[in-house]
């Protein structure tokens, strides 16, 4: 490994002075060199099945959201906080319920409402344990 250390270390110079000059090696031993690097490697990386599960899971609660907006609605997390509310919008997965009656028809708008506006509660999908209709 010293020895192959040494060689890209004599070859390193040389690559650095024909960069600035030639933008079209410069790239080359750009991409070259990101294999040195080994990139940035992930302290966590979701398994593959679980994935699938999570993005299936995703979808089926989407659409229950979509069948259900509007209605009255209890929502626990995993973490054993509740909330009651009317569904807004479930967008890129979060689920939007307003925590009051007032102002929950101005709440409604497309592309989801923004963050806390009008009572409005973002609650991500993948740490909801149960929805319920009331």
């Amino acid at each position: 490994m010293n020895s192959q250390a040494s060689a890209n270390q004599e070859n390193k110079p040389h690559h650095e002075h024909k960069s600035n000059n030639a933008p079209k090696s410069q790239h080359e031993h750009k991409t070259e060199h990101h294999h040195h690097h080994h990139g940035h490697k992930p302290i966590w990386q979701c398994d593959a099945k679980v994935h699938r599960t999570m993005m299936a899971v995703k979808d089926h609660l989407h659409q229950l959201c979509a069948d259900h907006v509007h209605r009255l609605v209890k929502v626990e997390t995993c973490d054993g906080d509740v909330f009651e509310g009317h569904i807004v919008s479930c967008h890129r997965g979060v689920l939007f319920i307003c925590l009051s009656n007032e102002g929950c028809d101005r709440a409604f708008f497309p592309g989801g409402p923004p963050v806390y506006y009008n009572n409005v509660l973002p609650l991500v999908l993948f740490n909801l344990l149960a929805i319920s209709l009331l």
